[in-house]
């Protein structure tokens, strides 16, 4: 899957779990201030909503977007 495709996967999920958490995506287009529309245009959140999308679907920044506030950290395996 090629990093767009990621992103906007990850922002579509995030967007549902935030919907769901307000009571639907016409209640987060409304408590975001923006249209309904306008949510589902999103090919990654924007930077002036990602904390609060963040926050309502408990995605991390880092996750919703990484080009902001750099990739999530490589866990490191250790041998037995």
């Amino acid at each position: 899957m090629s990093a767009n495709h990621e992103n906007i996967a990850v922002t579509k999920a995030a967007v549902r779990a935030a919907a769901k958490r307000v009571g639907g995506p016409i209640a987060l287009a409304e408590h975001l201030g923006i249209s309904y529309q306008a949510l589902y245009k999103w090919s990654r959140v924007p930077d002036g909503h990602v904390r609060e999308i963040a926050h309502l679907s408990g995605f991390s920044l880092r996750k919703l977007r990484p080009d902001l506030y750099g990739p999530a950290p490589k866990r490191i395996r250790k041998s037995a």
